[in-house]
């Protein structure tokens, strides 16, 4: 397979999937690693099912899902937040803390325990693109977070 070149705004269509589910490229974040921020939906939905960090060429290249159309986003970028639990084992006497950005933001943004734990956002951690597939089974990622107040 030749190497694809995702551009933001590209739709890709889900393999196997009644009814049909979508997945739009949204973002390149360059917080996460460049990694691609995709978001989830089913057709004629009026709102998107999840965003997540994923690879996109990956899910081609294995077959998940095969580009259809490029659209305007249809997503406010601002609210996109991930987060990251920060517990540095080897420095006693440094309390665990979050850290959380958007996809319009360009760093992160450090809060404490507490604080973090009532942010509203989701894991901030790239997922395989197989971890598509299974969010849209199960609800959620096959891979634990295991954060306070989960």
């Amino acid at each position: 397979m030749a190497k694809f070149h995702s551009k933001i705004g590209d739709v890709f269509e889900i393999a196997g999937m009644e009814p049909a589910r979508y997945l739009q490229l949204v973002h390149i974040d360059p917080v996460q690693m460049n990694s691609d921020v995709v978001v989830v939906y089913q057709e004629g939905a009026d709102e998107f099912d999840f965003y997540t960090h994923t690879t996109v060429e990956q899910g081609l290249q294995d077959q998940l899902w095969r580009k259809v159309d490029k659209e305007p986003l249809a997503v406010d970028l601002a609210k996109l937040t991930f987060k990251q639990f920060m517990e540095d084992v080897f420095d006693e006497g440094i309390e665990p803390y979050w850290y959380y950005w958007t996809c319009e933001d360009a760093e992160w943004k450090e809060v404490g325990l507490q604080e973090g734990i009532g942010l509203r956002a989701v894991d901030g951690s790239i997922h395989p693109a197989s971890d598509i597939l299974y969010q849209i089974a199960h609800g959620k990622s096959e891979f634990k977070v295991d954060w306070p107040g989960n």
